[in-house]
């Protein structure tokens, strides 16, 4: 495997003046770097410091931050450091991770980032040295007073070690990582649903703060195995129908005849009116959207699940549509009066131009724009949805206190999650990431559901 372009020529100097003014080559290293984690998913920069042996910078020009390629023919990448004329013994710190991933600072967050610290071998010439960056080690944090790091593939710190000279191991490429890469459903979905293929992603943003109680971190490391979600949210007409079928026994609240009541938005008008049939059902405790889902042959989804899918996958992205655009006009948010009668729609967004709405300001139709890639409408805003699992903090028991969480979802506390905003929310709910809840029983206008059903072998 040939030798990648460094990405800088010397992170200190590549070479020297000599005596009598000519150039002489100086004793350096360099550096070879090759990751597992898919790139840049997981990484996409890289914080390189060259430090003495007491954990100092070497230089004042020993910290430097690099941009990682995205494609992985790329790799391995490479730098060069020059060693110094007091032939003194340095040190090397690399950190790879994603920009989004920085603190306030601008340096790296330990919680997901690869940590390595390693001690430079003698430099005599060009002086090759591989080091291996493991993604089995992300958000394992270097110990600098101990001198410890993840070295990788076992997730545990060990004493610093020396780095090998040559070359890294060429199977590893970034996205070979066993836990990263996607997998795909095992069966088509049924109809109305599309494939979610299976993968990895950090559950979460600690960026994020919300005026909501449980906040969207610590983020966690999270695998979802395939699965099949709803286009749409569940709507009128497939409620009034497993109701007919006897397949369930139990019916949404009724929409109340004034619009500024309570339930003046709910959204189902009896078990023989359809006018109200492609509009999403509301007004839902959890246990009967869990029994309409149940009854169709499919659950409802898990957090993980839903922000997987929300966030288009392993890019991550802010809102459903992407990490741009204004939700006022991206998403159904912002326009309600619920409770409010006959007063002006809400000044924090204006309702679709031509737009059919209810009396209270639920559009009739979901935005177009508020759709993922793979197809899934109306995750942003409309009606909020609940999901199976209960709403905890990240940290809490439930969520186990294992690195690596595989399909999680929490079972015990009062509320269960609902995900997404409503037309009711204001537009800075709006968020993939951010997270509500709300007690089992509650009938709320402005919550609805989806379904999911497990695709994996």
């Amino acid at each position: 495997m040939r030798l990648s372009r460094p990405l800088i020529v010397s992170v200190i100097v590549g070479t020297a003046l000599g005596c009598g003014g000519g150039v002489t080559a100086r004793d350096q290293w360099t550096v070879v770097i090759a990751t597992d984690a898919p790139a840049p998913t997981l990484v996409d920069r890289a914080l390189v410091e060259v430090m003495t042996a007491d954990g100092e910078l070497a230089c004042d020009d020993c910290r430097r931050q690099l941009g990682l390629p995205v494609d992985p023919a790329a790799w391995p990448i490479s730098f060069g450091i020059a060693a110094p004329p007091s032939k003194a013994a340095l040190h090397l710190r690399v950190r790879l991770y994603r920009a989004k991933e920085s603190g306030n600072d601008g340096f790296p967050l330990a919680a997901t980032a690869i940590d390595r610290i390693a001690a430079l071998p003698p430099a005599r010439g060009d002086t090759e040295v591989a080091l291996a960056m493991h993604a089995e080690c992300l958000g394992l944090a270097a110990d600098l007073e101990a001198r410890e790091a993840c070295v990788g593939p076992e997730r545990e710190l060990i004493p610093e070690t020396e780095l090998p000279r040559g070359r890294p191991d060429p199977a590893m490429r970034p996205g070979t990582w066993a836990r990263s890469l996607s997998q795909p459903c095992a069966s088509d979905p049924p109809d109305g649903m599309v494939c979610v293929p299976g993968g990895f992603f950090v559950l979460g943003d600690s960026r994020v703060v919300t005026v909501t109680r449980i906040q969207p971190f610590p983020e966690r490391f999270v695998s979802v195995t395939p699965f099949g979600l709803d286009v749409d949210e569940v709507n009128v007409g497939v409620v009034r129908r497993l109701l007919r079928d006897g397949k369930i026994t139990s019916a949404p609240k009724l929409r109340e005849a004034d619009p500024s009541a309570r339930d003046g938005e709910c959204t189902f008008l009896g078990r023989d009116d359809a006018s109200n049939d492609a509009l999403p059902v509301n007004c839902v405790p959890h246990g009967l959207a869990r029994s309409v889902c149940a009854a169709l042959g499919r659950r409802l989804p898990t957090e993980a699940e839903w922000e997987w899918a929300a966030g288009n996958l392993e890019l991550e992205t802010f809102y459903p549509w992407g990490d741009e655009g204004d939700p006022c006009a991206y998403a159904d948010v912002g326009v309600g009066r619920y409770g409010l009668g006959d007063l002006l729609e809400s000044p924090l967004c204006r309702a679709r131009p031509g737009a059919e709405t209810l009396p209270g300001g639920l559009p009739r139709t979901a935005n177009p724009s508020d759709v993922t890639a793979l197809g899934v409408r109306g995750l942003a805003g409309g009606v909020s949805e609940w999901t199976s699992g209960k709403l905890q903090p990240y940290d809490a028991r439930c969520w186990s206190s294992e690195p690596f969480l595989a399909d999680p979802k929490c079972d015990t506390g009062d509320n269960f999650a609902i995900r997404g905003s409503s037309w009711l929310d204001t537009p800075g709910l709006v968020g993939n990431v951010k997270r509500q809840g709300a007690p089992a029983l509650a009938r709320l206008p402005s919550i609805g559901f989806r379904c999911a059903v497990t695709l994996a072998e």
